[in-house]
């Protein structure tokens, strides 16, 4: 039996946030959900049972080899991939979990002796393997709304009121100033202690803003990132030509 509905991100794509605003959805409306880390644990989907309870699908890591066996509406969030290896820079230097990532460990030893010029370029291979489930997704599929993280922090309601159109869930059932509601009980403000977009801090919800690789990234990193990542920047849509800078 498939879930009802599905979501899938990637590594720093604000997967935290939107599942958090998706359970307070479904605990709204009384229904389960099953979460799955494709990265470090990697059932795949209608082998446990408990999927067959669950009404939804949370998969953060999400990887096309196994989603791709999930045959229900759903929804794929990505972000810059620059901003996701500043992002990942700043979580795996201080305030990322350890807990079952025994990887992490060893990359925040090396992060903490390097300095923030060499960190970035081993947070840029640390994060090979987050980019590369981005770049093999298969975008094509009518079945999942593509979204962008940065749309869906410009304009909370409007993005999540049309993912909840596209799964079939409507304002009968969900209320758009519930959702309103919801939104703002998990807004970037609520989640970081009261500060805004923009105000950075060390903390989880570091900074919140998209772009922000451009505070950061020297020459250095731009053309190493054009090397490695230019495809990943043209396939999804953050760049149209690999002259960028």
């Amino acid at each position: 039996m498939q879930p009802r509905f599905a979501y899938y991100s990637h590594h720093k794509c604000g997967s935290t946030w939107v599942t958090q605003v998706l359970r307070a959805v479904l605990g709204h409306l009384g229904l389960a959900s099953l979460g799955q880390n494709h990265d470090l644990r990697m059932p795949k989907p209608g082998v446990l049972e408990e999927i067959d309870r669950a009404y939804a699908l949370l998969c953060w890591n999400a990887d096309w080899l196994y989603a791709r066996l999930v045959e229900c509406p759903g929804f794929h969030v990505i972000r810059d991939p620059r901003d996701v290896v500043v992002s990942g820079y700043f979580s795996h230097l201080d305030t990322h979990p350890e807990d079952n990532w025994p990887r992490l460990h060893y990359h925040r030893k090396l992060l903490r002796d390097q300095s923030k010029e060499d960190g970035l370029e081993s947070e840029m291979s640390f994060s090979s393997r987050f980019l590369y489930a981005m770049y093999s997704w298969d975008y094509t599929q009518p079945r999942n709304l593509e979204l962008k993280f940065e749309d869906l922090i410009a304009d909370p309601l409007a993005c999540f009121s049309s993912v909840f159109d596209h799964l079939d869930i409507g304002e009968a059932a969900l209320p758009r100033a519930l959702l309103a509601r919801i939104l703002s009980a998990s807004s970037f403000k609520a989640l970081s202690g009261g500060r805004q977009p923009g105000e950075e801090a060390n903390h989880h919800y570091r900074r919140g803003m998209p772009g922000d690789w451009r505070n950061h990234f020297s020459a250095r990193h731009v053309d190493s990132f054009k090397r490695l990542y230019n495809p990943l920047l043209i396939k999804t849509g953050y760049e149209r030509d690999e002259d960028w800078h």
